[in-house]
């Protein structure tokens, strides 16, 4: 079984930028439901299970999206920021 995990995890990292601890939570939230087919648990309560997951992955996506703008927008501007003391150290060091 860990070994589907760390597929299903690594499938979920590639078709969405999450950080293996975030696709870690999906893919176990996968395999729950996986597991509950397979026991022959009511139709029903896969389906309210199901429902619960995608209310709590559709907020925290949310959050996760906030959190990858923001990484962006920092990474932009510590490359702009380098970008800028290169010119300036390139134009320090010209006599």
């Amino acid at each position: 079984m860990d070994e589907l995990k760390n597929k299903v995890v690594q499938f979920i990292q590639t078709r969405i930028e999450l950080e293996e601890r975030e696709a870690a939570v999906m893919a176990d939230h996968i395999l729950d439901v996986h597991r509950q087919i397979l026991a022959g648990v009511k139709p029903e309560k896969v389906l309210q299970h199901i429902e619960r997951f995608l209310n709590d992955f559709t907020s925290d996506i949310h959050i996760i999206e906030q959190r990858n703008q923001q990484k962006s927008k920092q990474n932009s501007y510590a490359e702009k920021r380098r970008t800028q003391l290169d010119i300036f150290s390139a134009a320090s060091d010209q006599p």
